[in-house]
């Protein structure tokens, strides 16, 4: 997605039309390269599997790509060649002959692809044979109003295949060029990135965090170019134009980075943003010697520029059309806290967010209020605006969605602003409010917006620019109370009660949003084997969602002789154990805590006694990171089995997780200790 930063790029490029002079060469000296059409080794064809990665699919021999500023008649722009030479393997790696290049239409600016070339290698009787990719081949798609797809079908791409293919994208957007990225789903031998800057401009480049990339020496480059201006006259009657021919000298500066045996991205459960990690090159444009790209340089003057859009055409006092129901709030109650919770079941009421991100109003706050839907700016800007109205004082926080990378507060980047969210005033402390969720609570914001830090927009200059944590307010707490009995046909039946609270309310609210009540009761059903359900009750009070049930249940136990065998957590659908692997190469990212309550009420059948009570079992995290506690204890005929697993600790870095292994070990274990009952003596 191209960004608003783009519009500010419109006035700069419609001031000169350059057409450049033949570009120089230039070779950096360190680290070879593939020259396209070059056939690979026949030991390349014949190789049958990846040394390094035996299950790879395929593997990425060379990508080489360059970034160079150019120009046409209309417009500065600037050009990434690329070539990449890719190793097939297996069938999975089939797919990489099929290629789809993105680009954008905006606003008039549209990117394109030129140059392509494809080849395809394959060995034939000992012989190697290329296939050709012809270019009239292309197929062109519209995939949304901004945009489109270049769909290449290469030939002939078999298993043992080397294909390789380049291509020039051209695009407008220097305010957000396109990304380089080095690490792939596959693995990579070398891949090579050239950056050539007119030194007029200056880039922020940002490197991969875990992954070493060596850049070489930069150098300096000049270039000779040609531009025309065209100077229009007008004398009475006659108007007149002359063309003047200029030369001129453009200093670029470059800069080179490279990375080899790039191992493929591996996917870890529990991560805020998979393309955060995944090694890539991101540039973004800070300054410019014209002043032209300046707002860029800091966040505060990123949000000034925000504010000033935010407002334009509306000014402060935009809610006039809701003055009268602003004021009844306001004069309900001194307490700030009531007159913001008014105010927030308001907006959100009236206001249903699109789904759409944005870093910009879609239009006036009464257009948004009339026709009860906006961008998530339109809905919690508005909730800034009518808290300020009724005395709660507020303002805009922006940031990105987790999922999409984290703020760098050290590196301004407007590209980033797609989401935003109220912090209100009350009380001495510092609120985060988001009103784009139907089910989330007051101070409970968003999965979506726990991305660890948010930036403040405001007109006043003390506030604007500043950085403020986003911590969540609650955890995905449930709480599951059973009480059944063990009947002589060794069938189970009792009551289930099931509390939802914080994000497990959330989650269970948005996933029963979409289906039906029966088709809910089903699900569960056919998630355990044998279980029935009757009398299902639901209730949502504040906080919390509470559902309650009679079930049944057949083949819940084990017999052996005359021993049966028990786990209580066979009656409830229990997750897997995410953390297995011995080894994290990426920190473990909860987006909030968990706390998990389990009691459960076993009465034994009158025939049956318990052989052993298995041991209590308690573990600790450091720091209070995780609490995990069980017990197992007997009254008369009855057991009471007690699970209490509480995380505290959102991130684990990749040298603490042998410690959270551990933990969630332990807890997880609890599925292989059965409850083991014998049939008593007759006497």
């Amino acid at each position: 997605m191209i960004f608003q930063k783009n519009i500010f790029l419109l006035f700069f490029l419609s001031l000169s039309s350059f057409s450049y002079c033949q570009e120089e060469t230039h070779t950096v000296s360190s680290g070879s390269k593939i020259d396209f059409g070059t056939p690979p080794s026949k030991e390349m064809l014949e190789l049958k599997s990846f040394t390094q990665d035996t299950s790879a699919i395929a593997f990425i021999v060379g990508d080489y790509g360059e970034m160079a500023f150019d120009s046409d008649a209309t417009a500065s722009m600037y050009r990434l060649k690329k070539h990449i030479r890719i190793k097939v393997l297996k069938n999975g790696g089939l797919k990489y002959g099929n290629v789809i290049l993105k680009t954008y239409d905006i606003n008039g600016f549209r990117e394109s692809i030129s140059s392509f070339e494809g080849r395809v290698y394959n060995l034939e009787n000992g012989e190697i044979v290329t296939s050709k990719f012809k270019s009239k081949e292309i197929i062109e798609e519209k995939n949304s109003d901004d945009v489109l797809l270049e769909k290449i079908f290469l030939p002939n791409v078999k298993v043992g295949s080397v294909i390789e293919y380049s291509y020039v994208l051209n695009s407008y957007f220097l305010g957000n060029p396109h990304d380089w990225n080095i690490q792939h789903d596959i693995p990579c031998l070398v891949s090579d990135f050239t950056f050539k800057m007119p030194q007029s401009l200056r880039f922020n480049v940002i490197t991969p965090r875990y992954l070493t990339v060596y850049e070489f020496p930069s150098e300096v480059m000049n270039q000779q170019r040609s531009y025309s201006t065209i100077v229009r006259t007008s004398k009475i009657g006659r108007p007149n134009q002359k063309i003047y021919h200029e030369k001129t000298e453009l200093s670029l500066l470059i800069r080179r980075w490279r990375a080899e045996n790039v191992p493929s991205y591996v996917l870890e459960p529990f991560i805020s943003s998979e393309e955060e990690l995944k090694a890539k090159l991101k540039i973004n444009i800070s300054s410019s010697s014209n002043g032209m790209f300046d707002y860029a340089n800091s966040w505060s003057s990123i949000l000034e520029e925000k504010y000033k859009l935010a407002y334009k055409g509306v000014g402060e006092n935009k809610l006039k059309f809701l003055k009268d129901k602003l004021e009844l709030i306001r004069n309900q109650s001194e307490d700030k806290l009531v007159k913001a919770k008014l105010v927030f079941e308001l907006v959100r009421s009236r206001i249903k967010w699109n789904g759409e991100y944005s870093s910009l109003r879609s239009a006036a706050p009464k257009e948004i209020y009339n026709k009860r839907s906006g961008n998530v700016i339109d809905v919690n800007l508005f909730l800034v605006d009518a808290l300020n109205q009724v005395g709660v004082s507020a303002v805009l926080m922006y940031g990105n969605i987790r999922g999409r990378g984290k703020l760098i507060q050290s590196i301004p980047d407007v590209s980033q602003l797609i989401y935003g969210t109220a912090v209100a005033s009350i009380d001495g402390e510092k609120v985060v409010l988001d009103a784009t969720s139907e089910f989330t609570s007051f101070e409970l914001i968003p999965q979506r917006a726990l991305n660890y830090q948010g930036v403040l927009m405001s007109s006043n200059k003390h506030v604007n620019g500043q950085f403020m944590e986003v911590i969540p307010q609650g955890k995905d707490d449930l709480n599951i109370r059973m009480k059944v009995e063990i009947n002589n046909d060794l069938s189970i039946k009792g009551e289930k009660s099931i509390t939802y609270k914080g994000y497990a309310r959330v989650n269970f609210r948005e996933y029963c949003d979409e289906i039906s009540e029966e088709e809910y009761i089903t699900s569960l059903e056919e998630k355990v084997i044998g279980l029935s359900i009757s009398d299902y009750s639901k209730k949502d009070i504040e906080d919390l969602h509470i559902e309650e049930y009679v079930m049944e249940r057949e083949n819940a136990i084990e017999k052996v002789g005359s021993k049966i065998f028990f786990n209580p957590l066979n009656l409830i659908d229990v997750a897997e154990n995410p953390f297995i692997q011995e080894q994290r190469m990426y920190p473990v990212e909860f987006p909030y805590g968990i706390d998990r309550r389990y009691i459960f009420q076993i009465e034994l059948p009158q025939n049956y006694d318990v052989v052993n009570i298995p041991s209590s079992i308690q573990v600790m995290l450091p720091n209070n990171g995780g609490r995990f506690k069980f017990q197992v204890s007997k009254y008369e005929n009855k057991l009471i089995y007690m699970v209490d697993f509480e995380l505290n600790q959102l991130v684990f870095l990749p040298e603490e997780y042998s410690n959270l292994k551990l933990f969630y070990e332990k807890a997880f274990s609890l599925q292989t200790i059965p409850i083991e009952l014998v049939q008593k003596k007759e006497n």
